[in-house]
């Protein structure tokens, strides 16, 4: 009806029917109006909005974050929207496939694929592709398992198709299939175009005839395209900001369980039936207060949850169909949004004042309904994390009942969605409007809720409407609200993953929105940088920056970026303020705040990320706003240096190494190294020789955990921080910190070596002896895009050939749904004897003492947990040319070690004989099969590791861990194990 109104009148608000709600009334309404309403009823479609290119075209502003969202959990189903079709009857196969073909070839959605491209995501649209059907024979008992197998298998939205359509035939000749789609190419409104669809072309094949379907005139592109030249969803915003301002990000329904850092999306869901006359009685209320059912049943769930939770203030999500002109009625693709609906609940009040209030809410948000919910998220949120859906944690949504019989081939079909065993958000409350009666499902995140829980809000939720609706003018009863235990929050000061703010089609905003947050000062990016705010710099001759020694209460977190109290946006690291504190007096009155740890210009070169570069990347990507691939290496100086030369120093380095002068973008949807011509590092300095030795300690020791916990941004640079702490006239502290894309151990070693040369070069007034480079890191990525590594992959897929996929390692907490990251280590050492007893048993048994010593950890692994089939990663270098001795980067990678060894493999066994043999066999293969991608070619052995001296002053260097536990690669994205950054 919106849409023919919107048609036949022009731009009248659809939603003057709730002003107006009988016919007449409408009819007057709408006679009246003169001027546009302001409500688009969609989106306008000017004939000249097409896609800027052929084939190509923006993501609708609604598919964007859903499209960050897939990444964000990649390689799940939790997108997958799969409906069963069981036909009663025999149909032909072959014309199924062919009416399918029609279909697709008419909606472009059917045949998009999305890539980020470096402005952003957009969709890639091709003229025609290979169905994706498929068809299998099976017993009648096997049909619901082959189903639901279809239905969790993902999609690729790089490469696509984003759709499946499984067939199984049952002996008696009946289809049953399953039609797979990804939710950004589908909808609900979607279901009907096509079936009707469907069954046209079947039928016009069946006969021999063209099909009589309508010519569409428009196209999902162009619907995308021309969002971005209407105002309306920008207008809109305003009236979100203001109804939403000081909402809480929060859900208001206690959970039985602490928060993962990630949501899993794991659920459950439990079904329900409102009785006859709760259902009648909620039609006569809704009636009655020119309301819509839904408005009833949505206010009886705000007294629900307010009831369990002691809140008056509520936001429900409510999802929306954008179809709200008759051209977009037929078209399949993706048309919804979610509306925050914010609704107060006054515990005194009577339930048809709730009603009146919940309906008021419902229409102001239907009258606003085209600004994208995470464009609304973004707006009124400060702090959007990765353990939940932004804003609206629990959604409320009402699907009327097509009562339509489907058949196709006078076949005659029954539908139904299959549930995944996904939740997208905490709670979802689904209501199928029968007509007379309602039913549905309470859809759970089950780790969060338990199935008790759940199910005694379902009864609480029908005993309030079966109480309430048939009496409404009398005050709500005084319930208390539900003991429900409030869950411990982990104690955490790691950082948990970002939201992702999409871009704009046109490249402006940012592509992620970082957390916000007072952190402690070794807990990540956005920790106090100093524990008691004092001012450390001084600003030491030299033109080298200073770090900032206190921010004010106001300001954003050191690393994130705010604004301070006069509006600038500052962060630590990017830019800064003159500030002055408590403690300052008497050693600075003032300090130099960070510019820049150097800036980058020109690229000069572009090159492929090699493979281990790419597993980083995605990393990134899929953990932005995180440290926890940073590689910090501190410097402990006796003796005089001077920063200055220091800087310049660093300056050669950075011009000798490509690496070091590369930042990492996006290419025709495909990350690159970006080389950059210049690259100008500083060193930050602060200078704590006023302080009190004890105190100098501290603080450093606070400098030096924020600095190492703040993470880089690979699309910007430089991935190299260096930071220099006077302790004393003649004692100096280094901090280096690095990110592991473009650093391993080995660099380490080079790194020491060049800026150790360079700096007693220009000491003493010559030129630097360092040995030409003859290629650069670029290079080896480069060879190693056209090698093959079949024959390496094959030998890993036998090796590991039936491994177990899981090391079920005792532990004394439950394992999280998402790994956090966070984690501590142990030092240990061997005694001197028992060191001298490994190498003896190595040395005879012809294996080295790493090999002992993997033996006698596979031994007690097997003792902990009585597994005898067990997989050790070990991280190796793959540096096997002698070119690549003095470069910079990711140069190494995990290799597999099985070890097969039994309860009863004595450790000489396990070292060099039986079982232990073979371990050292599969070690050895390790080192010569390995997963990378570099030129061919063997090389020497590897130098051991040399200790430097700068002149006059001696090093003691020590690699800080960041209190961080190296993650996984995922496994939507990645194929081998993360390397390691030692």
């Amino acid at each position: 009806m919106i849409g023919r109104v919107f048609d036949d009148f022009g731009m009248v608000s659809p939603y003057a029917i709730f002003d107006a709600p009988t016919l007449a009334a409408f009819a007057a309404a709408v006679s009246a109006t003169e001027e546009p309403a302001g409500v688009s009823a969609g989106v306008p479609l000017p004939q000249e909005a097409q896609p800027a290119a052929p084939g190509t075209a923006p993501l609708s502003k609604f598919q964007r974050g859903l499209f960050f969202l897939d990444h964000w959990n990649a390689g799940a189903a939790t997108y997958n929207v799969p409906w069963v079709f069981r036909f009663q009857g025999s149909v032909d196969p072959e014309l199924l496939r062919g009416a399918l073909e029609v279909v697709v070839s008419r909606h472009a959605p059917l045949r998009t694929v999305f890539v980020l491209e470096e402005s952003g995501p957009r969709q890639r649209i091709s003229d025609r592709i290979t169905l994706p059907f498929t068809l299998v024979d099976a017993a009648a008992d096997r049909v619901d398992g082959l189903i639901a197998e279809a239905a969790r298998q993902p999609f690729e939205l790089e490469t696509g198709p984003l759709f499946r359509v499984d067939a199984v035939r049952t002996p008696d000749d009946r289809l049953t299939v399953v039609f797979t789609f990804h939710h950004l190419v589908w909808d609900e409104g979607s279901l009907p175009v096509l079936e009707r669809e469907l069954q046209e072309a079947y039928q016009a094949l069946a006969e021999g005839r063209p099909h009589r379907l309508p010519e569409l005139r428009v196209d999902y592109p162009a619907y995308s395209a021309a969002q971005y030249t209407d105002g309306a969803a920008e207008a809109q915003l305003g009236y979100w900001q203001e109804v939403l301002r000081g909402v809480a990000a929060d859900s208001a329904l206690p959970t039985d369980h602490p928060r993962p850092d990630q949501q899993a999306f794991r659920g459950a869901q439990h079904r329900y039936a409102l009785p006859g006359e709760t259902a009648l009685a909620v039609r006569e209320l809704a009636r009655s207060e020119d309301a819509t059912p839904y408005m009833v049943l949505l206010a009886a769930l705000a007294l629900t949850l307010h009831r369990r939770s002691g809140r008056t203030d509520l936001v429900v999500g409510a999802p929306v169909s954008l179809r709200g002109r008759a051209e977009l009625s037929d078209l399949i693709g993706y048309f919804v949004n979610l509306l925050p609906l914010r609704m107060q609940v006054d515990p005194g009040a009577s339930f048809r004042e709730l009603v009146r209030q919940v309906r008021k809410v419902c229409v102001g948000g239907y009258r606003n309904q085209d600004a994208p919910f995470d464009d609304i998220a973004g707006l009124v949120l400060d702090d959007r994390t990765g353990d939940r859906i932004p804003l609206c944690q629990i959604v409320f949504e009402l699907h009327p009942t097509d009562a339509r019989e489907l058949s196709v081939g006078g076949v005659p079909v029954s539908r139904e969605i299959h549930l995944n065993d996904v939740s997208r958000f905490d709670l979802t409350i689904s209501v199928d409007d029968r007509g007379t009666g309602f039913t549905g499902r309470f859809e759970y995140d089950s780790d969060l809720f338990e199935a008790a829980t759940i199910a005694g809000l379902r009864d609480d939720w029908l005993a309030t409407l079966a109480e309430l609706t048939p009496a409404p003018a009398v005050p709500t009863p005084t319930v208390p609200a539900l003991t429900v235990p409030a869950p411990a929050a982990p104690a955490s000061a790691v950082p948990r993953r970002s939201w992702w703010r999409p871009c704009r089609p046109d490249g402006t905003g940012g592509r992620r929105h970082h957390a916000r947050g007072a952190r402690p000062a070794a807990g990540g990016p956005g920790g106090q940088l100093l524990p008691d705010r004092r001012q450390l710099a001084r600003g030491p001759a030299g033109g080298h920056a200073a770090l900032p020694g206190d921010r004010d209460p106001g300001s954003a977190a050191p690393g994130v970026p705010g604004q301070d109290s006069t509006g600038h946006r500052r962060a630590v690291g990017r830019a800064g303020a003159d500030r002055s504190g408590p403690g300052a007096a008497g050693r600075s009155e003032r300090s130099t705040a960070v510019t820049s740890y150097g800036e980058f210009a020109g690229v000069v070169r572009q090159a492929p990320l090699s493979g281990l570069q790419r597993g980083l990347w995605f990393l990134d990507q899929w953990n932005p706003g995180a440290a926890t691939y940073n590689i910090p290496w501190i410097f402990e100086f006796d003796g005089p240096l001077e920063l200055p030369l220091l800087e310049a120093a660093l300056g050669t380095v950075v011009r000798r190494h490509d690496s070091l002068r590369t930042t990492f973008g996006l290419r025709d949807g495909a990350p690159v190294q970006l080389v950059h011509e210049h690259g100008t590092p500083r060193i930050v300095s602060a200078d704590l020789s006023a302080l009190p030795p004890a105190e100098q300690a501290e603080q450093a020791e606070a400098l030096i955990a924020a600095q190492a916990a703040t993470p880089f941004e690979l699309e910007k640079g430089p991935l190299i921080r260096v930071t220099a702490i006077r302790r004393s006239a003649g004692r100096l502290t280094l901090a280096i910190v690095v990110h592991h894309i473009v650093w391993d151990g080995w660099s380490s070693d080079v790194f020491e070596r060049e800026l150790s040369e360079c700096y007693s070069a220009l000491l003493e007034g010559r030129a630097a002896r360092l040995p030409e480079l003859t290629m650069q890191y670029p290079d080896c990525a480069e060879a190693a895009a056209e090698e093959s590594f079949e024959e390496h992959l094959t030998y890993w897929k036998r090796q590991l050939s039936g491994a177990p996929a899981l090391l079920e390692l005792p532990a004394d907490r439950p394992r999280p749904p998402a790994q956090s990251y966070r984690g501590h280590t142990e030092p240990f050492g061997l005694a001197t004897g028992t060191a001298a007893r490994v190498r003896e048993l190595a040395e005879a048994e012809g294996v080295t003492p790493f090999i002992v010593m993997l033996s006698s950890f596979a031994l007690l692994l097997n003792r902990f947990t009585g597994a005898t089939d067990l997989v050790i990663g070990t991280p190796v270098t793959t540096r096997n040319r002698p070119e690549l001795e003095n470069l910079f980067r990711l140069l190494r990678q995990p290799a597999a070690a099985a070890d097969p060894a039994g309860p009863g493999d004595d450790l000489p066994r396990a070292a060099g004989a039986g079982p232990g043999d073979r371990l050292r066999r599969i070690r050895l293969s390790g080192h010569a099969v390995r997963r990378d991608r570099r030129p061919s070619g063997a090389g020497p052995g590897h130098p051991a590791p040399r200790w430097s001296k700068w002149s006059s002053a001696p090093t003691r260097r020590t690699v800080n861990r960041c209190g961080s536990a190296r993650p996984p690669r995922p496994a939507a994205s990645a194929r081998t194990a993360p390397p390691s950054s030692t």
